[in-house]
């Protein structure tokens, strides 16, 4: 179904603003990517600027307007959520849009253009990081790297076809090129100025060198109508912590950028997220945040990810946010995003009924007062539906708990202690 309100210029019932607009580009790997879930793909060595508009891209949009699902699978995930009448991530990126703005421009001329300028970009630049997630890897992190160098290899990591692969951490010669490529592109013909947003990703952004690049090329290059978004894992000391806060201040209140949206990691608050987020320290996090939520100018959320190692905490987080709101308004409430893990993690290779009680306390947790609390709830309600007749995989989950237990011995830490439910499943 189509929504007579929306601004997205292509009605058909499978039509993604996303393919159109939004494009990640990960520099290590030298790939890219028009969906968080889709597969990512190569971007050619000698041409860079045609990273937006590489066949296999322009072929998914081709099967979008004739209302079809792309071919290559790169859709699942939204598929299998509309599939059982949820609402989907592609919905909801249809229904939050407000700006004709951020629409490609060559759509206003050919409403059936495939060949277009992306709105969205996401920048994975070296994968420099301060923790190594249990569902991360050493593709988009350093201290992933370095334990595995230090202990060896693991199982996990070394399938040719897993994107976290070890032998995938460096793999892009062309790193450097590219990157200087990358600003040229957005030089060239004012692309910078057709841009609406620019999102920040990791390795971790506060630790990695680019962070400075990223704000000195907006610093020379004003754009205000531009949203630049960070996603963080807030793991930084008080004088760094500050001194970023006042970079991004300068930046807004010079009128260089529309905002500055600073993204928070987190998927709960308790000891099974200080295990599935090693490297966390909760109380530091907590304190970072709420100096966001103090600072003018800078929009706040927090992004999680939806694992089955720590959803029995997200209520947690969501009773917390909800207190964090009380005093808000309503256009500066914190937007909560999230995105379910389908790595090793993942919520539906258990039994419907090992997170039926928690996935309906966290139904009466999403407060809805705006678009995008609203937007929130709905995709949170589609993902309960798509898991809803799960039933245990007992490979994937004997896989998981090898996993974890090769884990403890090289970090001390104990997974049948910290995930009791797990152990007799």
């Amino acid at each position: 179904m189509t929504d007579k309100k929306q601004l997205f210029p292509i009605k058909t019932n499978t039509a993604c603003a996303w393919k159109w607009g939004y494009s990640s580009v990960y520099f290590s790997s030298g790939t890219t990517s028009s969906c968080t879930y889709a597969k990512k793909l190569k971007i050619p060595e000698n041409n860079f600027s045609s990273f937006h508009n590489l066949p296999e891209k322009m072929d998914d949009r081709q099967q979008m307007l004739k209302g079809l699902w792309p071919k290559n699978n790169s859709c699942n995930y939204c598929k299998r959520i509309e599939d059982v009448g949820g609402f989907s991530e592609r919905m909801s990126q249809l229904t939050r849009q407000n700006d004709m703005n951020v629409i490609s421009p060559e759509l206003f001329v050919d409403a059936s253009a495939v060949e277009v300028t992306p709105t969205f970009l996401e920048v994975y630049f070296s994968n420099t990081c301060n923790m190594s997630c249990v569902y991360c890897g050493p593709h988009y992190s350093s201290k992933w790297e370095e334990e595995l160098k230090l202990y060896g290899p693991m199982e996990r990591f070394e399938k040719i076809d897993d994107q976290y692969g070890t032998q995938r951490s460096h793999e892009n010669k062309f790193y450097d090129h590219q990157k200087e490529q990358f600003w040229k592109y957005l030089e060239e013909n004012n692309r910078f100025k057709i841009l609406r947003w620019f999102s920040l990703a990791g390795g971790e952004p506060l630790v990695i060198p680019e962070l400075e690049e990223c704000l000195d090329f907006w610093d020379d290059h004003p754009n205000e109508n531009l949203t630049f978004q960070m996603n963080t894992n807030l793991k930084a000391n008080d004088y760094r912590f500050d001194k970023f806060l006042c970079r991004i201040e300068k930046l807004t209140k010079q009128k260089k950028i529309y905002q500055f949206k600073v993204i928070g990691s987190l998927d709960g608050i308790g000891p099974q997220q200080e295990y599935a987020r090693y490297g966390l320290d909760i109380k530091q996090w907590i304190r970072n945040f709420e100096k966001l939520l103090k600072t003018q100018n800078i929009s706040v959320g927090i992004n999680s990810a939806i694992s089955a190692l720590t959803l029995h905490e997200f209520p947690f987080l969501l009773e917390k946010i909800i207190e964090w709101n009380k005093d808000r308004r309503i256009i500066d409430r914190i937007v909560h995003s999230f995105s379910p893990d389908t790595s090793l993690t993942p919520v539906y290779i258990f039994n419907a009924d090992v997170f039926k009680d928690t996935i309906d306390r966290c139904k009466k947790l999403f407060i809805v007062k705006n678009r995008a609390d609203d937007s929130s709830k709905k995709r949170w309600e589609g993902f309960a539906l798509s898991v809803n007749n799960s039933t245990n995989d007992i490979k994937k989950i004997n896989e998981l708990k090898k996993y974890l237990s090769e884990l403890d011995k090289r970090r001390n830490t104990d997974w049948k202690k910290t995930f009791p439910w797990l152990v007799n499943l």
